[in-house]
């Protein structure tokens, strides 16, 4: 196969497989909040079925690597859409039910398919040259657009659809899982076992991490989307807190996924062109400004104003971060780098999911976007004394 071409039809493939993955995500994440609002024994454990669901993911994220990087990207995501198709039909039957425990095992199995969906953007940068790794994470990325309009969409058109809200919007899903599942047996990448963690060259975890470069990928991508995971999982409560339609928090929650992903056709361009370190650079201003209307009124236009901030800001964050990862890997170091990263990035979203629901039950959303400042500023710190070489 002539990896040269972009964009390339594994590309494409690719980026409906994203598309398909956030539509699962946003749709999960826009409902679930709200279901186990009803269902949660006590308020503070309301968004427990969104931390489950980033649990799924986390709990999968490092042996999918390893797997994959043994048996192949195309048996690894035909096995997250499987996991993608038990979980929907769990929460479906969870809802049914009104169980709010099977709830949470539902969204666990969501998460899984998210896990292992996260390196959709890593098998993009495997089938290009190295010239245009930044722009196929950004391309593939952009298929998350798709799942911004179709998860908010989809959870509103469908919450009607059986007699129980909201099963019919899990059954939708599940058909979607059965789609991605078609999509990755048509991948065709290529696939060597000999890269792996004991070939010569590839060096500790331990020696990886200490490289500056490492770091700022890493803090970059894992604070950036804590912070934008806090945010994302507290508004659809806060804004039924505030007395606001669930068409509205719907209507702001698609908002934000175009925010996150619109920017991925010129990120890329824009890496090429001003560097990862710039670039990041821009979404730490994006998201110090998200949190900066936590002081206003708190009307619609507020927390539309804030979420799409902070989507451009995480989309900067994340696929700066990620294109530099992509230089910090030697032959046969892939599986450890990617999985690293991308666990410490879940782990990041886990605590704040977990965290949103105490946090507005407690503080408030003024208190709740206080307390994610110090976490931007940190990354701001990273990148601005920790030097990184220029890469496109």
């Amino acid at each position: 196969m002539n990896t040269a071409s972009f964009p390339n039809r594994n590309i494409w493939l690719l980026c409906l497989s994203q598309a398909i993955l956030l539509t699962h995500s946003i749709t999960l994440v826009t409902i679930d909040g709200l279901v186990g609002a009803q269902l949660a024994p006590h308020a503070k454990w309301s968004t427990l079925p969104i931390t489950a669901f980033v649990f799924g993911s986390a709990l999968i994220i490092l042996p999918a690597a390893f797997f994959m990087q043994r048996f192949g990207r195309r048996l690894g995501f035909s096995l997250a859409a499987l996991f993608g198709m038990a979980g929907c039909a769990c929460s479906a039957f969870a809802i049914w039910q009104q169980n709010f425990w099977l709830l949470c095992l539902g969204a666990i199995f969501i998460g899984n398919y998210m896990g292992i969906g996260q390196y959709y953007r890593f098998a993009a940068s495997e089938v290009v040259d190295a010239n245009f790794k930044s722009k196929a994470i950004s391309w593939v990325l952009a298929g998350g657009i798709v799942g911004g309009v179709v998860g908010p969409e989809l959870s509103k058109f469908t919450r009607d659809l059986m007699p129980t809200a909201f099963v019919g919007s899990f059954i939708i899903m599940m058909l979607l899982s059965a789609a991605a599942f078609f999509l990755a047996r048509q991948l065709n990448i290529p696939h060597s076992r000999n890269h792996n963690a004991s070939a010569p060259q590839a060096r500790a975890l331990f020696t990886i991490i200490r490289q500056p470069i490492f770091i700022i990928a890493v803090l970059g991508a894992a604070l950036g989307s804590g912070v934008m995971s806090l945010l994302m999982t507290a508004t659809p409560l806060a804004m039924h807190a505030h007395h606001h339609s669930y068409n509205a928090t719907a209507f702001v929650i698609e908002w934000h996924v175009i925010a996150m992903f619109l920017p991925s056709f010129f990120t890329g361009h824009l890496i090429q062109k001003h560097g990862a370190q710039k670039v990041m650079l821009a979404g730490i201003a994006f998201n110090i400004l998200a949190l900066g209307f936590a002081f206003s009124h708190l009307q619609v236009l507020d927390f539309w104003l804030s979420l799409v901030c902070v989507g451009i800001g995480w989309n900067f964050l994340f696929i700066g971060g990620t294109t530099l990862l992509t230089h910090v890997c030697l032959p046969g170091e892939q599986a450890k780098v990617q999985g690293s990263n991308d666990f410490l990035v879940l782990c990041a979203q886990l605590i704040a999911s977990l965290s949103a629901g105490f946090l507005l039950a407690k503080g408030g959303w003024l208190a709740l976007n206080i307390i994610a400042l110090p976490f931007v500023l940190l990354v701001l710190v990273a990148v601005l004394f920790l030097r990184e070489p220029r890469t496109t």
